[in-house]
């Protein structure tokens, strides 16, 4: 998928990035939920494992643990190839929190890691072609060359390419055939924005994920999953309860615009659980991200709406043009409206609404 570059100062990454991403219009990323079920929760998966041999640190694949700061760097790469911008070592480093040598890394170990999906970026276009279901690696990494007129000369980039994207499905509406994302989670640029700007840790944040990947948006409150410290902690590979304890404690407490992140229901036997030496379950709602969701199918509402004016006022402009008083003239022109803003909307560079999203989880 080719991109445009853009430059960012270092320094200004923080608002840089955030301005470019709302320009693009792609304020969520997408991720399987198998980031976490198939690769994040395993205690040992295949990748690159670093070993002396011969006196000398060499790559090697191995059994490993899939990291905090891997699955991070995944999501953020994820932003990144949506909004198509590219950073360097520098700018991404000091943007997520880590040293250019880590982050170096990561983005070496993430090319060996791998997932399975029927689903790739088409080459052509702006959207996602269904293949055989197979597994990737989790992303490709490639130096780009292009001209460039400030300096006269050429300027070799390089650019990641996530090439691990949720499960796609054929769905068909009144508007005809299309492909949706299945089995999935929406982290938006508001909740990464958690931890860029250090509300929460890296470790914290990465309870946070796992709650958002749990929660199921067409599913009623009052049907969601009960879930055990316990339980989490097996599923985020901590020995300690506390350490979830203390997390979700931390999660429940913060509110952002007087926003809480999440909100806990205990069911009416919690007390009794506990006097009984059973350990309590609790549902976990989110109400932070579902809420941005909110606000963006807002935006998009008005968007439509200031468009739908605009066409309006240029068919009446037309209109007084057009020396003909026949009605099929204008409908033909209203089709033909309708038919651009399809073309020129795929799939990835739409925000869907509300509706549209919590379908896609049924």
């Amino acid at each position: 998928m080719a991109r445009k570059q853009r430059t960012i100062a270092i320094g200004q990454e923080k608002e840089e990035i955030r301005r470019i991403i709302e320009e693009t219009g792609m304020k969520y990323a997408t991720i399987p939920n198998g980031l976490f079920d198939d690769i994040y929760t395993k205690n040992n998966i295949k990748g690159l494992v670093q070993e002396e041999i011969g006196g000398k640190k060499q790559w090697i694949e191995g059994d490993t643990k899939f990291t905090e700061l891997e699955l991070i760097v995944f999501i953020f790469l994820q932003f990144m190839m949506m909004n198509k911008f590219t950073l360097t070592y520098t700018q991404f480093a000091e943007y997520i929190g880590c040293s250019s040598k880590q982050l170096k890394v990561v983005l070496k170990r993430l090319q060996h890691f791998k997932g399975v999906t029927n689903a790739r970026y088409s080459t052509h276009t702006d959207g996602i072609v269904i293949d055989e279901e197979k597994e990737v690696p989790l992303i490709t990494e490639k130096l780009h060359t292009a001209y460039n007129p400030k300096t006269k000369k050429n300027q070799k980039t390089l650019h990641w390419y996530t090439n691990y994207i949720p499960n796609h499905k054929e769905t068909k509406n009144k508007s005809g055939e299309s492909i949706k994302p299945i089995n999935f989670f929406l982290v938006t640029l508001d909740d990464f924005e958690l931890l860029i700007n250090e509300k929460l840790t890296r470790n914290e944040f990465v309870t946070y994920l796992f709650l958002l990947k749990a929660y199921k948006p067409s599913v009623d409150v009052n049907h969601q999953m009960y879930w055990k410290l316990s339980t989490i902690s097996e599923h985020l590979n901590y020995k300690l309860v506390t350490t979830v304890h203390n997390h979700i404690e931390k999660l429940l407490s913060l509110n952002i615009d007087s926003v809480p992140l999440l909100e806990e229901i205990r069911p009416k036997n919690y007390d009794m659980q506990i006097s009984k030496g059973e350990e309590p379950s609790s549902r976990y709602i989110p109400i932070f991200n579902p809420k941005k969701l909110v606000e963006m199918d807002s935006a998009k509402e008005e968007m439509n709406s200031s468009k739908v004016e605009m066409s309006f006022s240029e068919q009446e402009m037309s209109s007084e043009n057009m020396e003909t008083d026949n009605p099929k003239v204008e409908m033909s022109f209203e089709k033909e409206e309708i038919g651009l803003s399809e073309q020129e909307m795929s799939y990835y560079e739409k925000e869907m609404t509300v509706e549209e999203l919590e379908a896609l989880f049924e």
